[in-house]
């Protein structure tokens, strides 16, 4: 239960809109300070394509009226998760608390989940040591230093 939308005994799938999204939402957080490469290596960007259309309860127009859906009131936005699962949404699509007019989504039926059909997968980290270009961004963007 540490995701913004994670429901009890299901699990939750998070995806963001885009690679630059996906990082900040992950490793350039607001909160954190620095990005460490060791865990930056650790990590791959996987993109996905649902091969069918998906129920979604959309949060988007309730992110300005209603802060808690971007804060680290988690119980909360939980809460909203649970509620939309009784009422048979496959998940929530939300905007990004940590990039600015990007959309996320919260996947949490296991039907939905198989729907994803993987595209592509890249590590973060290449072998020659590069990093990939969202992680860059982001470093550049957060103004965050990378350490060892």
């Amino acid at each position: 239960m540490l995701g913004r939308f994670d429901l009890e005994d299901i699990p939750v799938a998070y995806f963001a809109e885009g690679p630059n999204t996906a990082v900040y939402e992950v490793l350039a957080r607001r909160e954190v300070h620095h990005m460490s490469l060791a865990h930056v290596a650790q990590r791959a960007l996987l993109a996905g394509q649902v091969t069918r259309p998906l129920r979604l309860l959309d949060l988007r127009p309730h992110a300005n009226g209603w802060p808690f859906l971007q804060s680290l009131r988690f119980q909360t936005t939980q809460r909203v998760a649970a509620q939309a699962a009784r009422l048979g949404f496959e998940g929530i699509v939300y905007r990004s608390a940590q990039q600015f007019g990007a959309d996320c989504y919260a996947i949490f039926t296991e039907a939905a989940i198989r729907s994803i059909r993987r595209l592509s997968m890249e590590p973060l980290v290449a072998a020659d040591g590069g990093i990939h270009r969202a992680v860059a961004a982001a470093l550049l963007g957060a103004q965050l230093s990378l350490v060892p």
